[in-house]
């Protein structure tokens, strides 16, 4: 990738960080399951497991593009109760990475389009798993 590629990533970062925040406060993922809500707050299950995010975190480092990732993401929902429980934060998920996420790549780097949509999630995922670990510790939910 160029520099101006990469000028233009950092760029994307205040963004990603506001989407990321957004996100989890609008979805809540972090609050407790109905299942621990009453049992002690210091060991209380969240919505959404800290692993699932990490899940889909690595698949964006190892270089997925956006493809791979939203396949992935919809597989885990699919799982349930094994995998992503939370359906409606997984959409919601589905919804930034497909239509904000891949919609932001600008035609003169289309070139490096897969790079950048791996690059770009990874960051978005990592603000997410940031601000998610933030949440649970004002909602008594482990991480």
């Amino acid at each position: 990738m160029t520099p101006e590629t990469f000028d233009w990533i950092e760029q994307q970062k205040p963004r990603l960080v506001r989407w990321a925040e957004d996100f989890v406060d609008t979805t809540k993922l972090y609050r407790a399951t109905r299942k621990t809500a009453s049992k002690d707050p210091g060991w209380r299950t969240p919505e959404v497991r800290a692993n699932q995010l990490r899940n889909l975190l690595s698949a964006a480092q190892s270089g997925s593009p956006l493809a791979v990732l939203v396949n992935f993401l919809r597989y885990q929902i699919g799982r349930q109760n094994q995998g992503w429980a939370h359906r409606e934060s997984g959409k919601e998920l589905d919804a930034l990475l497909t239509e904000k996420l891949g919609k932001l790549i600008p035609e003169r780097l289309a070139e490096h389009r897969y790079q950048l949509e791996a690059h770009l999630a990874a960051q978005l995922l990592g603000f997410i798993i940031r601000h998610y670990t933030y949440q649970c510790s004002l909602a008594g939910t482990r991480s």
